[in-house]
């Protein structure tokens, strides 16, 4: 090897300069995205946006936005683990524990429509046809018991349609025209009974 060093850089072959006819090419020397291999260490481009650090098939020029990490590049399928795999600017996208809608809920935590942000656990339940709030359940009252009443009045809210007496109270509506069946019952039995023995 020549022991001369040729352009002055302080370095020879024999130094292990890998070219000896320019300057900024020597060991230690700094990488610079030129397709060399500035600092004579067998690699070209390291460290740059144009060398596949990870060798996954792209650089951060290619638009790989972890060049550290094989499993994140473009194109990449999209996995629950916090990390961008397919470095399309969204975290766990389209997945069970990625909030798609942006309402604070994901599948994983109940949201049974995360394509819908007004779905959710938790939301105001609307008479659309829809389980709004997510637990299983369409248009339920609002507060929750299924009497037709969001306001405990015992009275059902319009458009319930209601054919009992809206002065008594809900429950005893429900009691009373159970009872007054079974006596319309009764006395039209008692009566066939008396009129066959007579």
């Amino acid at each position: 090897l020549d022991v001369s060093d040729d352009d002055g850089d302080g370095y020879s072959e024999a130094d292990g300069d890998c070219d000896d006819g320019d300057a900024m090419i020597h060991p230690g020397a700094h990488e610079t995205a030129d397709h060399q291999d500035n600092d004579c260490d067998g690699q070209v481009d390291e460290g740059t946006g144009f060398y596949d650090d990870d060798g996954d098939g792209y650089t951060e020029a290619d638009g790989d936005c972890d060049d550290a990490n094989t499993h994140v590049y473009p194109g990449h399928t999209e996995f629950a683990d916090g990390l961008d795999n397919d470095c399309d600017g969204e975290v766990d996208e389209d997945l069970d524990v990625s909030d798609d809608d942006g309402d604070g809920y994901s599948e994983a935590d109940g949201d049974c429509d995360d394509r819908d942000a007004a779905i959710h656990p938790g939301a105001d339940e609307a008479e659309d046809g829809v389980d709004n709030d997510c637990d299983g359940m369409v248009d339920e009252a609002p507060d929750g018991d299924d009497d037709d009443s969001a306001d405990d009045d015992g009275t059902p809210d319009p458009g319930k349609g209601c054919s009992c007496d809206r002065n008594q109270p809900h429950a005893a509506r429900r009691g009373s025209s159970g009872i007054g069946l079974a006596l319309v019952a009764l006395f039209g039995l008692r009566r066939g009974s008396l009129r066959r023995s007579s």
